[in-house]
């Protein structure tokens, strides 16, 4: 499973929307950079006078640009890691996507309250954290590889069958937004199992393998956030063709990664027969 600096990085975007949401609620927009003002002050401060070990340089490691790229080059040489992480970063540009159309969606569409659409995506929120703690529990009933593509495959079927849903009637908001929640759910399965696979094959530079995965995923959902911007036209149908589209590319690659495994595992075997 993903660390824990890295579940905040991806939780805070879905959490901050209904934060923001709040604060407009009882102040203005100038509230809102207090607020960040006075949290970034609080977290130099602990910073500073808490960790004092990341002041100190770390000597083992070398940031210079050729040693860097050359590692990278290392990395992506594994079929197994680039797969993955292709597939943890068209996985969670569904949750970019989500970010990117769902305020557009709510109030324009559906006409929503700022009251409303906070608690309606602080419910959506924690359907993505639902998820990764659900896949715990699963974990211990299910082959790692196996259930992340089942779970793949199940969303990319839900999307799909919502957006012929939505071609033949319009989409209550109940509707809707179970579908979201649910989307996000599994989204919050597939990510920390896919971050798994990725690392899998990497004793030695893990920690630049996880911030080179890192990178495609922010990489891949900056593209597909401002693609779902400029594509939308006041209907719901951008958001969900935007899902079905990364949902069932994220399905393939996550099936030519597995079909990899097992055609690694099958030459070893034979080579050790």
């Amino acid at each position: 499973a993903s660390n824990s600096p890295e579940r905040v990085i991806l939780v805070a975007p879905v959490i901050a929307p209904s934060l923001g949401s709040w604060i407009l609620t009882i102040s203005d927009w100038r509230s809102i950079f207090y607020f960040l003002f006075i949290l970034v002050t609080v977290v130099i401060s602990v910073i500073f006078f808490f960790y004092k070990d990341a002041k100190e340089p770390d000597t083992e490691l070398s940031l210079k640009f050729k040693n860097v790229f050359i590692v990278y080059g290392k990395i992506f040489q594994n079929s197994t890691f680039t797969l993955y992480s292709i597939a943890r970063g068209l996985s969670m540009s569904v949750l970019f996507a989500y970010l990117a159309a769902v305020s557009f969606v709510l109030m324009n569409i559906y006409g929503v309250s700022k009251t409303t659409f906070g608690w309606m995506f602080g419910l959506n929120a924690l359907g993505f954290i639902l998820g990764s703690q659900i896949n715990k529990i699963l974990l211990k009933y299910y082959e790692l590889e196996k259930l992340t593509f089942n779970i793949s495959l199940i969303q990319t079927i839900i999307v799909g069958v919502v957006l012929i849903l939505a071609n033949v009637v319009d989409l209550p908001i109940a509707i809707f937004s179970g579908f979201t929640f649910t989307v996000l759910f599994f989204v919050g399965i597939i990510n920390p199992n896919t971050t798994s696979l990725a690392l899998a094959p990497f004793d030695k530079n893990a920690g630049s393998a996880s911030a080179l995965t890192g990178s495609m995923l922010m990489g891949i959902g900056a593209v597909v956030s401002a693609t779902i911007g400029e594509f939308y036209n006041g209907t719901i149908f951008p958001l969900i063709i935007g899902f079905l589209i990364l949902c069932s590319l994220g399905c393939l690659v996550m099936y030519l990664a597995k079909r990899n495994s097992q055609s690694t595992v099958e030459e070893l075997n034979h080579k050790l027969s």
